[in-house]
């Protein structure tokens, strides 16, 4: 009994001293990560990036531990060793010259880890200084290589690149604040800059020989900077510059008769256009490039899409020079058109716009050449009715049987051959007996209705009947009426009808 409490006692002693030994490693364990955990971020707060980032990749690495008291120690280290390793990377790209790679990795690092600018972080604060200057320093090199479009793009993203505005520096020591105040500063001269030197690029690029091959990309440019940045160029010169551009941009859509996208284009570039610069030029530029596009469409005889941009100019630019010409111009379109109808024979076409001008446009130069070319037209339209027949044509089966339930059906087609004009025709009839006697609906003879056949068309009608006593017999309709110039048309339909 005695050695049995012996042996216990032991056991109790040994375990003690096991707890106690994994107490104090756990403890030196955690002490050591704590003392890593702060010098790193001694490090971090200081600004000594490097040696920042390799305490918290052993941390990282050394404690995987991430719960209860760990957390102390690895809650920076998580989303701290990949702001670092960001941060460093644009940092070594900016060291090594290569500025188009710093931007974009200064960039990245700043939307992925401050998307929202927040605090005044040192880290953040050196990143969009380097920022803004390795961008004003781009966007002069774009600049002087001729690619304004692209430097236009960064000078904007420049002008709208927000300062912190809340920094609190508070004294030598404060490394963050005076940081974030200095990150402010140059912001701020950054973008006093490039107020100073944005008009500059409107000016180069107007005066480059490619000026015209990018003119609808000025125009768009121009007009965003213009409605950004209001005050940023003279009111005069804004206007004799939108001016210009707008008559060159005209000039090429006209010299290429690229009238589709250039108008699109152009209506594009005046829905952004500024509202503090008057339209009135510009709006005649427009009107005359519809006019003249109109000439285009008239010569190659779309009278219609002509008829459609002068009516545009009448509804959209009243005002314009070629508003006030619109009428005149719609007036000889029309009749334009109806010369070329007479000379493709349709007279009745030809007449009707001829009295559209009367109608619509009595107040212009041509109302009385127009009499005399209706009654001329008229003329013309009488000896064609004369001497222009339809031909017609009647297509069905000269016997039929009858079906299982005793039926006869068939269908008769009607065509126009001639293809210049068409015909109307009536039918009337009986179901004949084999002893010759005439059936009808009460006695009356067979009312088969009317159709009417376009030029060069053709159109269906279908008739059936039954009755023993019709069997040997035969259907026999005539169809009366007369082609659109009223000349005589008869057709006898007769069908046998077998059993």
């Amino acid at each position: 009994m005695r050695g049995c409490r012996r042996t216990i006692t032991i056991f109790f002693c040994v375990l003690l001293a096991i707890i106690f030994i994994s107490a104090g490693l756990i403890f030196g364990y955690w002490y050591r990560g704590k003392q890593l955990a702060d010098r790193a971020w001694q490090y971090y707060y200081e600004g000594r990036a490097v040696e920042a980032l390799a305490m918290y990749e052993v941390i990282n690495r050394q404690y995987p531990i991430t719960w209860g008291p760990f957390e102390d120690v690895t809650a920076h280290a998580r989303y701290l060793e990949p702001e670092l390793r960001d941060y460093l990377h644009a940092s070594g790209l900016n060291t090594k010259g290569q500025r188009k790679e710093a931007i974009l990795a200064y960039e990245m690092f700043l939307d992925e880890h401050f998307p929202y600018g927040w605090g005044s972080n040192l880290y953040l604060s050196l990143a969009r200084e380097a920022l803004v200057t390795l961008s004003l320093d781009e966007v002069e090199y774009l600049q002087k290589q001729g690619e304004y479009k692209n430097a236009l793009e960064m000078y904007k993203t420049l002008l709208d690149f927000q300062v912190h505005g809340g920094c609190d520096p508070g004294g030598d020591y404060d490394i963050w604040g005076n940081a974030c105040q200095h990150a402010d500063e140059v912001t701020e001269q950054v973008k006093s800059k490039v107020r100073e030197k944005l008009p500059q690029v409107f000016i180069e690029w107007q005066v480059d020989p490619k000026w015209q091959q990018d003119i609808q990309d000025f125009i768009l440019q121009y007009q965003a900077i213009i409605n950004s940045q209001p005050g940023l160029i003279p009111s005069g010169t804004v206007e004799n510059t939108l001016k210009t551009a707008y008559r060159v941009w005209a000039e090429k859509i006209t010299t290429h008769n690229d009238f589709d996208a250039g108008v699109e284009g152009y209506r594009e570039a005046m829905e952004s256009y500024p509202t503090n610069v008057p339209r009135e030029p510009i709006e005649e530029i427009l009107a005359e490039m519809y006019g003249i596009w109109a000439v285009h469409l008239r010569e190659n005889g779309n009278y219609e899409k002509a008829v459609n941009n002068y009516e545009l100019i009448l509804e959209e630019f009243p005002g314009t020079s070629s508003g006030l010409e619109a009428q005149e111009k719609l007036a000889q379109t029309f009749a334009e058109w109806a010369y070329t109808l007479r000379q493709e024979g349709k007279y009745k076409e030809a007449i009707e716009k001829y009295q559209h001008i009367l109608t619509e446009f009595p107040d212009t130069s041509i109302v009385d050449e127009v009499k005399r070319l209706i009654a001329e037209a008229q003329t013309e339209y009488d000896v064609w009715k004369e001497i222009t027949r339809a031909n017609p044509v009647a297509n069905f089966p000269p016997e039929v049987k009858r079906d299982d339930e005793g039926k006869w059906s068939w269908r008769i087609t009607f065509e126009e051959t001639g293809g210049k004009i068409g015909y109307t025709l009536s039918g009337e009839g009986w179901i004949i007996d084999q002893n010759g006697g005439k059936w009808g609906p009460w006695g009356m003879a067979i009312n088969r209705g009317t159709v009417e056949v376009p030029p060069g068309g053709k159109v269906e009608d279908s008739y059936s009947s039954r009755g023993d006593e019709f069997v040997g017999g035969h259907a026999e309709f005539l169809w009366v009426g007369e082609d659109e110039n009223g000349h005589y048309i008869e057709i006898v339909e007769q069908v046998y009808l077998l059993p």
